[in-house]
């Protein structure tokens, strides 16, 4: 059985980049009213000040933003520097914070945080502020950037302008830049900080196909670009081919249908989407060579059905159309009226109470993802509409906090024996009801390394016993522990299940209940109707690598091939990347398991750092780096 990881819902790690580019966003909008001291908590009496320059001239630089944050996020100010480079921030409150300095638009500098961090990472540097205290020299000198040009044209027509094409760069450490063509398709990217980027061209109208430099389809295989700090690279360009186009009307009994969402899949996974116009027409255009399936899904208001052309009621069996750069037209729909399912959802026991805000979903009676949904009102009433014919189960998943164990109808708490109902086209079907019972608990403790310390971070997943990881039907449920290592899952029914254990630290190994690696190999655990199951308790192991030793093997000559062996490394299944070094430094973009040598390299040795990472259902990230001996010196 295959298996992948589990995906956490809750990620409790703030990202620092993410939180500071909000805040500048915050900045922007309070700058309409003047200095941002509004997005403060409030102030204490400290201050701290300094200057900003430019690091190649020691020049005082204006107008650049500077901006505190405290290491908890409760406490935010900024202000900008004066011509000669000096800022102040004061009634800052005691504790710790960290600086960011972002040069004013158009100006050829770098931002960066505090201690010239390049802001990238979580470990920023903070510094102590307490009452009173008056801090000074907290001074910064901002890198000059790079700079990158270009064009962006018509394939058709090399001399026509593409106007508000987005352009993007991104580099594999996290660094990014990017701008946007003006009317006559031109480009210009300024404080660019120096590295290796891929650039991404996507259009903003019009019907064409974005790519990514040079003339490639995708990020795989786009070629980087390297700019260097306070350097110009020009003749960055891309000529845009014209895409796809597919046109069509739609529509039912009463004529026209207006607000159809009309969309076409295809091929890797690309999409285009488009809506009908009072005349019930739509046009999708920009798309890709390759086959598509196209999906009208009709206003709720109209009551008509999900539909796939050529009348079809599923992906499965719609008629794909094929689309090669040109206009194909007449994808029609015809859509007719939906059936509806009506119901109510009841609390245990009499009298009858409805279950508000219970999830209620409509899935194929043969599995695969749900068609339709609407939550119950406060009594307990659902109405699901818009549905195709068709044979369906329904699932019912109550809110967390409800008390209640989620079912499909029929009783059943999978899909497999649940209660299949047969809709026919246009057919309202009513009295879809089902009680619910109260759900059991499952709760323990999650310890982390042999020392037995509660471990926080983690996430408790449960799946019941023949619930697959991704499954579509039915989602797990989860919680996660508190910060003395106790979890809690709520509303359970009567069943077979399986505990999937993770933690957000790298240096433990997640695992299934009890001790196992795979979800094959967990233990089940049993719950019964209304009987709560405690102690579940489990203990992840520190994740340890124990790396091999790379060789290479091959003739230290220019235009040979050179084999990286990586070795015998603990545990099995990690994944391995491979970075060449040319007298100990790492050689651009030279990530393979082989290398050829060309004449750069003569007289260099080389060598190879292979790094193995813990995945699969351990501790995803968690890495260690080796190196290789190195080759003699490269000849000709």
């Amino acid at each position: 059985m295959s298996e992948s990881r589990p995906v956490y819902a809750a990620n409790r790690r703030r990202t620092f980049v993410a939180l500071l580019a909000v805040l500048a966003v915050v900045v922007a909008l309070l700058s309409v009213f003047g200095r941002a001291s509004s997005a403060r908590a409030d102030g204490g009496t400290a201050s701290v000040a300094g200057t900003v320059t430019d690091a190649s001239e020691s020049l005082p630089l204006a107008d650049v933003s500077v901006q505190i944050t405290s290491d908890d996020y409760t406490y935010f100010d900024s202000t900008t520097t004066a011509d000669d480079g000096t800022y102040s921030l004061s009634t800052i409150p005691a504790g710790n914070y960290t600086l960011q300095f972002i040069p004013a638009g158009g100006s050829n500098y770098v931002q960066q945080c505090w201690q010239n961090d390049s802001c990238l990472d979580q470990n920023q540097t903070y510094f102590a502020v307490v009452d009173g205290a008056q801090l000074t020299g907290y001074d910064a000198a901002l890198q000059p950037g790079g700079t990158m040009t270009g064009t962006v044209v018509t394939a058709n027509s090399p001399t026509t302008g593409i106007a508000n094409v987005s352009v993007n760069l991104q580099a594999d450490d996290g660094n990014n830049a990017g701008g946007t063509t003006d009317a006559n398709g031109n480009f210009t990217i300024t404080g660019i900080p120096a590295d290796d980027y891929q650039v991404d061209f996507q259009p903003g109208v019009g019907n064409f196909i974005g790519q990514w430099w040079d003339n490639q389809p995708t990020e795989t295989t786009a070629q980087y670009v390297t700019v260097g700090s306070n350097a110009t690279v020009n003749n960055i360009n891309a000529a845009l081919a014209s895409g796809g186009i597919i046109t069509g009307t739609v529509t039912d009994a009463n004529g026209p249908v207006r607000g159809v969402r009309v969309t076409a899949f295809g091929p890797d996974s690309t999409l285009g989407d488009g809506k009908t116009n009072a005349a019930g027409k739509y046009r999708i255009s920009a798309l890709t060579a390759g086959s598509y399936t196209v999906e009208f899904i009709p206003p709720k208001a109209d009551n008509d059905a999900l539909q796939y052309w050529n009348d079809a009621n599923t992906p499965a069996t719609a008629t794909p159309i094929t689309v090669n750069g040109t206009t194909t037209t007449g994808v029609n729909a015809t859509l007719v009226a939906g059936a509806s399912v009506t119901g109510r959802v009841l609390a245990p026991g009499t009298p009858n109470t409805g279950v508000a805000d219970a999830d209620v979903s409509i899935y194929p009676a043969a599995g695969g993802q749900n068609i339709a949904s609407a939550l119950t009102n406060a009594n307990g009433v659902y109405h699901v509409t818009g549905l195709p014919a068709g044979s369906y189960s329904v699932s019912i998943v109550p809110s967390f906090g409800a008390g209640v164990a989620p079912e499909w109808w029929g009783g059943t708490f999978i899909q497999t024996g649940a209660k299949t109902l047969t809709l026919t086209t246009g057919q309202a079907l009513t009295h879809v009801n089902q009680r619910l019972i109260v759900g059991s608990v499952i709760s323990g403790t999650i310890y982390a390394g042999d020392t037995s310390t509660p471990e926080p971070f983690a996430d408790i997943q449960v799946f019941a016993s023949d619930q697959l990881v991704g499954s579509l039907n039915a989602p797990p449920f989860e919680a996660s522990t508190d910060g003395s290592g106790n979890y809690t899952l709520p509303n359970l029914g009567p069943g077979k299940y399986t505990l999937f254990i993770g933690s957000e630290d790298q240096n433990y190994v997640s695992q299934w209940w009890n001790g196992k690696a795979s979800q094959a190999k967990g233990t089940a655990l049993t719950v019964h109707r209304n009987i709560d199951v405690s102690g579940v308790d489990a203990t992840l192991a520190l994740a340890v690598i124990t790396p091999g030793t790379p060789t290479i093997s091959g003739r230290a000559k220019v235009g040979d091939t050179l084999t990286a062996h990586k070795g015998s490394w603990q545990p099995r299944g990690l994944i391995f990347s491979y970075q060449w070094l040319r007298n100990g430094s790492p050689i651009a973009h030279a990530t393979a398991s082989t290398y050829v040598p060309t004449s750069l390299d003569v007289g260099a040795t080389i060598a190879v750092a292979v790094t193995g990472e813990i995945a699969n259902f351990q501790s995803q990230g968690k890495t260690d780096t080796v190196t290789s001996a190195a080759t003699a010196a490269i000849t000709n």
